[in-house]
């Protein structure tokens, strides 16, 4: 698609994937009736709109089926994100042991994250500091467990194995891994699925991821 030896004009770059077998009408049409539903925050659905553009945009690139996996997936995490700080309700409360240490009021995941490592440099780290009297979900999966055992299904949810796969396959970068188009659609599916299910059980305020 692209000329290591310069710029290519419009008449040559825009021009189909050899490795597409879809039309353009085609993928158009594989993703326009996979939505979001109209309560679910704006970053995710930005995240999300993302992996449905590049679903459409493989017919010249076959790559940007991989990149759309990715994409929907990280929408999926945000929304994790998101549904465990509506779980807190407005406010998160840090403790070690029953001394509290910080509040927050409308809080991000972030926020809490940032401040939970910030408390572990400077103290023992032997001290387990909590957020609204249980643990703090560190990452992706420790968060599905977290919103698993507050009251959602695990079916409601992106399979944790297959969310797992698609990170470690994309982080090794030495290796060139390239998603089919099916597999590339299964993840917006799954995706979709599993966001409007943490919405649906989490009904969004104004969150901030």
């Amino acid at each position: 698609m692209l000329d290591a030896n310069g710029i290519l004009p419009p008449d040559k770059l825009l021009v189909p994937d050899a490795r597409t077998d879809a039309t353009l009408e085609a993928l158009q049409s594989s993703v326009v009736e996979i939505n979001l539903k109209s309560n679910i925050p704006e970053s995710v659905k930005n995240e999300f709109q993302r992996a449905k553009d590049l679903i459409i945009f493989s017919f010249f690139k076959y790559e940007f089926l991989t990149l759309a996996a990715r994409s929907a997936v990280f929408a999926y995490e945000a929304a994790l994100k998101l549904g465990y700080v509506q779980a807190l309700g407005n406010k998160a409360i840090l403790k070690r042991g029953s001394e509290i240490i910080q509040e927050f009021t409308n809080p991000s995941y972030r926020e809490i994250s940032e401040s939970m490592q910030r408390m572990k440099k400077s103290h023992d780290k032997s001290e387990k500091i909590t957020v609204n009297d249980t643990y703090f979900p560190k990452n992706m999966d420790q968060i599905e467990k977290w919103l698993i055992k507050d009251g959602m299904s695990e079916s409601q949810l992106l399979r944790r194995e297959a969310g797992m796969y698609l990170r470690n396959r994309m982080a090794h970068t030495e290796e060139l891994f390239i998603l089919p188009f099916c597999n590339a659609l299964g993840a917006l599916r799954a995706s979709v699925h599993a966001i409007n299910n943490i919405f649906e059980h989490y009904p969004s305020k104004t969150l901030h991821s």
